[in-house]
C-alpha cells in the first residue's frame, strides 16, 4: 500500500511537513505546525515593530535633552555661586581629546537658544560666515574696536555742547566705548553685554549683531534667522542668517557663542567686504555712531588673511594680537570648526575645505595692552566723536 505523501500547503506561512501524513491524524499534525510557523512570523514581525518605535523614542529623548539641557534645575540653582568648573563645550572637549574630524561632531546647539532670560545679565559672542560664489573659499566677519586715543567722549562733548571736536585736547581722547583697553584696536567676534530687550540668547546675539555692524534693514530673529533643529528641512525665503552652531563653554557662565552662516553672498560683502579690498570699505565715523562708540571698521577675512594677519602681529616688538585673545581661542574651537562641519555636509562643487588644522596651531600672545593700529584705515590725525 503507497503511503501517503506529507503535507505541503503553502497558505498562510505553512511549511511542508516532515512527518508523513496517517490515516488517523496526520492532517491535524500538519495544520499544527502550519499554526506554529504563522504564530513565529507574527512575534517576529511584532518584535521588528517594536524595534523601529524605540529607536524612534531614543532619537526623540536625544531632542529633548539637548533642547532642555540649559532649564533651570535646583541643582544648578544650588550651584550658581560654586567655582566655575571647567569648559563644557562639546567641541573643546573633542578638540581637546586631539580629534580634529569634525565631521563625528554634531553641529546644533548645547543649550536651549530659545530658553527666556530672567534679565539682561548675559554675554554673546557672534561669528559669521559666507562662501565666496566664486572662489569657494569661506570668509569670517569681524569688527575692529575703536583704536586708542582716537574718540572723543561722550561726557567732554556734553561739557563743551557746540564746540569742534577737532579741538578736543589729546588728554580726553579715549579708544572703544564699554571696551577694556587692552582690546582696543584689535579685531574681534561681534556681540557682548545682551541688550535689556533682549529675552533669549538668540534674540540677544541677534540684537548684538543689528548694532555693532550696523545691520540695515535690521535682521529679524523670527523672520530671517533660520534655526535647522527646530524649523526642520524647509528654510523660508526670508531666511537671511542660518544657525549653524550655539554653545555655552562653562554652564556656570552666562556666555553663549553663536555662530551663523550667512546664504546671500552679497548680503554678506556689502557689510563685511573683504579685508583687503581698498574699492569697498565699510567704516569711518558712521559705524562709530552707529556701533556707540564701540567698532570703526567690519571687515572679512579668509582662514589666511588670518594667520597673515596674527603672525605679523604676534612677531612685531612689542609682541600683540591683532585678534583679540578670545576671539582667536573661540574662533579655533567653536566658529571655525562649525563652519568645515557644514562646508564638509552642504558645500557644492568648488567650495573649499577651510584649514582648520592650521588655524588651530595659530598662536596669540596675552592681550596686555591695547594695539596702536596703523595702515591705510589710519589716517593721520584720526579722530571720532
Amino acid at each position: 500500500m503507497a503511503t501517503a505523501r506529507p503535507c505541503e500547503a503553502t497558505t498562510r506561512g505553512w511549511k511542508a511537513s516532515s512527518t508523513p501524513r496517517s490515516a488517523s491524524g496526520g492532517l491535524r499534525g500538519s495544520v499544527r505546525v502550519g499554526r506554529d510557523e504563522t504564530l513565529k512570523s507574527r512575534f517576529r514581525e511584532i518584535v521588528s515593530r517594536i524595534r523601529v518605535i524605540t529607536s524612534w523614542l531614543v532619537r526623540y529623548k536625544r531632542v529633548s535633552l539637548r533642547m532642555s539641557a540649559a532649564r533651570p534645575t535646583a541643582a544648578r540653582a544650588a550651584n550658581a555661586t560654586a567655582a566655575p568648573g571647567p569648559p563644557t563645550s562639546r567641541l573643546h572637549a573633542v578638540l581637546a581629546a586631539g580629534c580634529s574630524d569634525t565631521r563625528k561632531v554634531t553641529m546644533d546647539a548645547a543649550f536651549d537658544v530659545f530658553q527666556p532670560v530672567p534679565n539682561a545679565k548675559f554675554q554673546t559672542a557672534v561669528y559669521v560666515f559666507a562662501i565666496h560664489p566664486t572662489t569657494g573659499v569661506v570668509h569670517f566677519a569681524f569688527g575692529r574696536k575703536v583704536p586708542p586715543h582716537t574718540r572723543v567722549p561722550y561726557w567732554w562733548q556734553k561739557q563743551n555742547r557746540g564746540a569742534n571736536t577737532a579741538n578736543a585736547p589729546s588728554s580726553v581722547l579715549q579708544g572703544a566705548a564699554g571696551t577694556d583697553a587692552k582690546y582696543h584696536g584689535k579685531w574681534a567676534s561681534l556681540g557682548g553685554g545682551a541688550d535689556k530687550a533682549a529675552r533669549s540668547p538668540l534674540q540677544a546675539a541677534i540684537i548684538e549683531l543689528n548694532d555693532e555692524a550696523a545691520i540695515r534693514p535690521a535682521f529679524d530673529p523670527r523672520a530671517h534667522v533660520y534655526v535647522p533643529w527646530i524649523n526642520g528641512g524647509r528654510m523660508s525665503p526670508s531666511t537671511r542668517l542660518i544657525l549653524v552652531s550655539a554653545d555655552q563653554p562653562d554652564t556656570n557662565r552666562r556666555f553663549y557663542s553663536f555662530v551663523f552662516k550667512m546664504p546671500s553672498w552679497a548680503e554678506f560683502a556689502r557689510y563685511f567686504p573683504h579685508v583687503h579690498d581698498r574699492a569697498n570699505v565699510r567704516g569711518g565715523q558712521q559705524l562709530v555712531t552707529a556701533s556707540h562708540g564701540e567698532i570703526d571698521y567690519t571687515a572679512s577675512f579668509t582662514v589666511d588673511d588670518i594667520i597673515a594677519f596674527q603672525t605679523a602681529a604676534r612677531n612685531s616688538v612689542p609682541p600683540t594680537n591683532f585678534f583679540t585673545l578670545y576671539t582667536l581661542r573661540t574662533l579655533q574651537v567653536l566658529a571655525a570648526p562649525a563652519a568645515e562641519a557644514d562646508v564638509r555636509r552642504f558645500g557644492g562643487p568648488g567650495v573649499r575645505v577651510p584649514n582648520v588644522a592650521a588655524l588651530q596651531n595659530l598662536r596669540g600672545v596675552p592681550d596686555v595692552g591695547p594695539r596702536e593700529a596703523s595702515g591705510w584705515r589710519n589716517p593721520q590725525g584720526l579722530r571720532y566723536s
